[in-house]
């Protein structure tokens, strides 16, 4: 009775209740990208997506308030602006380097500060030490999706609560999956999964074991593939600029939060694999 009435706790190691609380093989992914962002505890989700809204729905409450970036992906925008106020929940747009912006956005019933390490898709850098300093002053919950930048940035390291990732992109990056992860303290991660409380618990968004399994596969080459993804980024990002073409890229001195970028980065593995080409109008685009 006390080992049944533990493992409903999912107090007891090895013992599973039900496999969209918990299973082994997502308990191990979960455990290699906590440890890859310094976490103490995480969870794997069907998406991306999954992560960030049921991080950010088991943080909030009907009646809270969220301060987000403004360029940020745009599914989040759309959670954000469309979806979350049905259940009253305000969502304040800002540009997360102007800090003095984000610090006064907070009023008196905000929860979180959601943003991008890397924004999409205009890569702006957000200052995650100087964002922790506004969320711990104010006692908010800073929310950083690192899906941009995986290895190369922590931002639980730099201070954040929960980090988020898709793990379609960089992470798995075969092209044949669909995932997310929410990475956090052992606390936040009880509480999500929660038998009687939890948002992922009961919104059910885990993810297939055999995706799981080949997910962990690809993490064994994560390293090389993101220093050759900034390899190739800055050669690009260097022969666009020298052709005239207005390219954005964090690893350019002319990027306006290239230095931000730098005291920030884990430094053997580059700028990221994400670039910005501006076309000015929408001919050019078209002609390209």
């Amino acid at each position: 009775a006390e080992l049944m009435s533990d493992t409903f706790e999912g107090k007891t190691e090895g013992c599973f209740l039900y496999s969209r609380h918990w299973n082994p093989t997502n308990q191990v992914l979960s455990s290699c990208l906590a440890a890859m962002e310094g976490t103490e505890a995480g969870w794997v989700t069907g998406s991306g997506m999954a992560a960030i809204t049921s991080a950010i729905l088991q943080i909030c409450n009907s009646g809270d308030h969220i301060i987000s970036s403004i360029t940020t992906y745009g599914g989040t925008y759309a959670f954000f602006q469309n979806w979350l106020p049905k259940y009253k929940i305000e969502v304040t747009f800002v540009d997360i380097t102007d800090l003095k912006t984000v610090e006064q956005a907070i009023q008196s019933n905000t929860r979180i500060i959601f943003t991008e390490t890397l924004t999409n898709p205009l890569l702006q850098v957000s200052d995650i030490s100087e964002l922790t300093k506004i969320s711990k002053k104010n006692g908010l919950k800073l929310v950083v999706d690192n899906t941009f930048t995986p290895m190369i940035f922590s931002p639980h390291l730099l201070g954040a609560d929960v980090v988020v990732h898709s793990l379609t992109k960089f992470i798995n990056g075969k092209n044949d999956c669909v995932a997310g992860v929410i990475c956090s303290s052992d606390e936040f991660i009880d509480s999500l999964i929660d038998v009687h409380s939890g948002t992922a618990m009961l919104l059910g968004p885990v993810l297939d074991t055999l995706r799981s399994s080949s997910i962990r596969k690809n993490l064994f080459t994560l390293h090389i593939r993101m220093k050759k993804h900034s390899e190739n980024a800055m050669y690009l990002a260097k022969k666009m600029k020298e052709k005239g073409l207005k390219v954005r890229y964090p690893g350019l001195p002319d990027h306006s939060q290239h230095k931000t970028f730098k005291k920030m980065m884990n430094k053997d593995y580059g700028f990221g694999g994400i670039l910005t080409l501006d076309m000015e109008t929408t001919d050019n685009a078209g002609k390209l």
